[in-house]
């Protein structure tokens, strides 16, 4: 056999293996508990296979033996397998405008040791990042199980450029063109850090848990920004690293506020949750903004809920705004499900009624009659689940050596 054939057969086989790994490490992960026998039936792989592969992933720690399953056969019952999830971890860091969230997330989600780190403005980023990530790391080493640190992913709001390694966000103190990927690749040089879109790890998160399994359906993102995902088949299309579309940076407003993009009236200045305190000055005196307080997306939604004037007038413009987004959307996808989700949950009843109204008064009837919106019903700190969930399910590969290793979409 010529060597080039040769290489190329063991190539194959080792993609083969690999791909199976994977296959059989999901269907584990989507159904706690399953068995061999069922394993091998769903994949259509001969059982000596799966029981070969199974046990490849059993000793390398990724799955548990979790006993015999509960079935109506008679006879020997089947043992089932779950994922390990005490025993790995993906350090996940959300990168946010005045503060860093750090948590270490389990293979089945279970975000764990989640703690906040104000930012310090006179220090370096990435050495703030680096010191947050250690520790983490130092408190995973005290942990009973010692779980292993598969992977660094690092949330931020805003786009990553995969091609210039660069970093773009309305929200975060980054200056454009700044080397933000290679700083922190230099802060933490060998670990595998991947780079994820905020949006995209909430969507990611909220397909997952079945949220999303339309056959065309939008997530958005409401936070100090604005963003969001659209999929298609039930798949995200194009990565997790915000290059599809910025949302947040659609213009509602043709003459309105410069953005930091160089665009105007975009979406993001005028319902993200940083620029509210500057939109109550279109509804209410210098005296009531002062008496009102901080306004987040809490104490609005609340105000409105409760019925006070000035601020259902600005939670109505609000919604106004993002109805005029949503609806060129819907009208030009025909998304049939749209979940409004990060932060857009406590902004109330009263925002999300009149959202609704504007968004039939705009859009296309024929489409936007078909499409279900709804605020997204997951947890708290979903995003941290998803960014762990993303990277183990399009980047991970059990067999490989991914020390060093870089991840941008």
């Amino acid at each position: 056999m010529q060597k080039g054939v040769w290489i190329l057969k063991v190539l194959s086989q080792q993609l083969i293996k690999q791909t199976n790994l994977k296959q059989i490490y999901t269907l584990v992960a989507d159904n706690e508990g399953i068995s061999r026998t069922n394993i091998a039936s769903l994949t259509r792989l001969s059982k000596t296979t799966v029981s070969t592969l199974v046990e490849e992933l059993l000793d390398a720690g990724f799955l548990l033996d979790a006993g015999a399953a509960q079935t109506r056969r008679q006879g020997r019952k089947p043992n089932s397998l779950r994922v390990n999830d005490e025993g790995n971890v993906v350090a996940v860091v959300n990168w946010l405008r005045s503060k860093l969230q750090i948590a270490s997330v389990g293979l089945g989600g279970t975000v764990k040791n989640f703690r906040e780190k104000m930012f310090d403005p006179g220090q370096d980023y990435a050495a703030q990042i680096a010191d947050g990530y250690r520790a983490l790391c130092a408190a995973l080493c005290a942990d009973e199980h010692k779980p292993r640190v598969l992977a660094l992913c690092i949330i931020v709001p805003g786009i990553i450029d995969p091609c210039q390694k660069r970093v773009f966000s309305s929200v975060l103190p980054v200056q454009a063109g700044e080397w933000v990927v290679r700083r922190l690749r230099a802060a933490i040089p060998n670990v595998p850090m991947a780079m994820f879109n905020d949006t995209a790890c909430y969507a990611y998160a909220e397909m997952s848990k079945g949220f999303l399994d339309d056959e065309s359906s939008i997530f958005v993102n409401l936070s100090g920004g604005v963003g969001a995902v659209m999929f298609s088949g039930g798949k995200m299309l194009r990565g997790a690293n915000g290059m599809t579309t910025q949302f947040g940076h659609f213009s509602v407003v043709r003459d309105g506020a410069l953005c930091r993009c160089g665009n105007r009236g975009c979406l993001e200045r005028r319902i993200g949750e940083s620029v509210l305190a500057e939109r109550a000055r279109e509804f209410m005196t210098a005296g009531e903004i002062e008496a009102f307080g901080a306004f987040t997306y809490q104490t609005v939604g609340r105000a409105a809920d409760e019925g006070q004037p000035q601020v259902c007038r600005m939670a109505d413009s609000m919604a106004g705004d993002l109805a005029f987004a949503l609806s060129n959307f819907i009208t030009l996808y025909n998304v049939r499900k749209c979940v409004i989700g990060g932060e857009a949950r406590l902004l109330g009843n009263y925002f999300f009624e009149r959202l609704q109204e504007h968004i039939t008064a705009c859009s296309f009837r024929e489409f936007v009659s078909s499409c279900e919106l709804q605020y997204s019903r997951l947890p708290k700190h979903a995003q941290f689940a998803g960014a762990a969930w993303y990277f183990i399910d399009v980047h991970y590969r059990f067999e490989e050596n991914l020390t060093g290793k870089l991840f941008l979409r």
